[in-house]
């Protein structure tokens, strides 16, 4: 199964059962950061809160992990789900987040809960996402103090109290230079880029390459950037991130990197295409400027009317193509370079669109994730 960093950033609110089904047939197993409960195990007597108390407490107490409700293995066999599941009426989420909230002391911080539909109408499987808090030791309800120990729940000696007591006192003037560096150097410029980008895709004319790296870049073609997150991995400072105990935003990153690169590799082939396509209408490449290869695109790619600079695109073309075009007027011209492209390209263009809209949507999810990540560092 994959490392724990994959599973957090699966973990999300709208996954569906069979997504979770997938994550257990992938080779899920209990371990001290992954624990599987049944769905009875939420109950509403005293003992049972306790024992949720005990679980999540000694989770943050460690390294973090996910509790997983409604999820049974048997001894020596694979993960199931249960058949019947939790009824997310009478144990709702927020009656989960409020057992949490009451039962341990000091609240654990940042703790998700998951609620994904059962097939069974009004049930659900829960996942409580526990991360490694930096406020430890944390306190169960019946005043004691827990932490995982492979696959189970161990009460911690005094001694043991007072070292992650003292670790997060010596810690904290450490912790808050890096969130302060983390800020300032990681996501504030990433941040940027990630506009930067967003208004590139939404604006600029198409087919163009998304430079992510530092090479050079064609000066007829016009290149978005998002440089940011390859110099810091170059550069090794994006190790910071897991010192800070961020492991949710390289994931995303690199999600959007290898999105990226996807669009760039079905990209470069076409963009030979159009411009032997370009070189081959006018036959004469010394005559030919980026201008009117900037007019054309444009009007081609973006699908725009023949009007005002469309025109004087063509007028561009007009020197070039007057052995083809001599009697024609600029429009009829225009039309029938238009018809040929759309011949060759239309289908290779649609999918370019649909690939830069993909990009889209993981940027904006990126933008959103580490907008957090700034507030959450002041």
């Amino acid at each position: 199964m994959g490392d724990m960093t994959d599973l957090n950033y699966s973990f999300q609110e709208g996954m569906s059962l069979e997504d979770l089904r997938t994550i257990l047939a992938g080779g899920l197993d209990e371990h001290r950061r992954c624990e599987f409960k049944r769905s009875e195990a939420l109950k509403k007597d005293n003992g049972s809160k306790e024992e949720i108390s005990k679980d999540v407490s000694a989770f943050a107490n460690a390294d973090g992990g996910f509790i997983l409700y409604g999820v049974d293995q048997p001894k020596g066999q694979p993960a199931k789900i249960d058949a019947l599941g939790i009824d997310s009426k009478e144990f709702s989420v927020e009656w989960l987040d409020n057992i949490l909230a009451s039962h341990i002391a000091p609240p654990i911080k940042e703790i998700r809960i998951v609620s994904i539909p059962h097939t069974n109408p009004g049930r659900s499987i829960y996942v409580v996402c526990i991360p490694k808090s930096k406020e430890a030791p944390h306190q169960a309800k019946d005043r004691k103090y827990y932490s995982r120990l492979n696959t189970t729940c161990q009460a911690l000696q005094e001694f043991e109290v007072k070292r992650l007591y003292f670790q997060n006192i010596l810690s904290q003037s450490e912790y808050r230079k890096l969130q302060a560096q983390v800020r300032e150097s990681i996501y504030k410029p990433i941040f940027q880029g990630l506009v930067h980008l967003e208004e590139q895709l939404q604006v600029e004319t198409y087919p163009y390459r998304i430079e992510i790296g530092l090479g050079h870049a064609n000066p007829y073609l016009p290149v978005a950037q998002f440089t940011q997150w390859s110099s810091l991995k170059r550069s090794g400072n994006a190790f910071d991130l897991h010192g800070y105990g961020d492991e949710e935003t390289p994931v995303m990153l690199d999600r959007l990197m290898d999105k990226i690169d996807d669009y760039n590799q079905f990209f470069a082939p076409i963009y030979s295409k159009m411009a032997e396509y370009v070189f081959n209408l006018t036959r004469s490449p010394d005559q030919w400027t980026s201008d009117a290869w900037e007019d054309l695109r444009e009007a081609l790619i973006q699908n725009k009317q023949l009007s005002g600079r469309w025109e004087q695109g063509i007028r561009h073309l007009k020197s070039p193509l007057l052995s083809r075009f001599r009697d024609l007027e600029d429009n009829e011209a225009y039309g029938i370079v238009e018809r040929e492209f759309n011949a060759q390209y239309s289908k290779e263009c649609s999918k370019l669109r649909d690939k830069r809209e993909n990009i889209l949507g993981e940027v904006e999810s990126c933008m959103e994730l580490i907008s957090e990540k700034i507030k959450a560092a002041y």
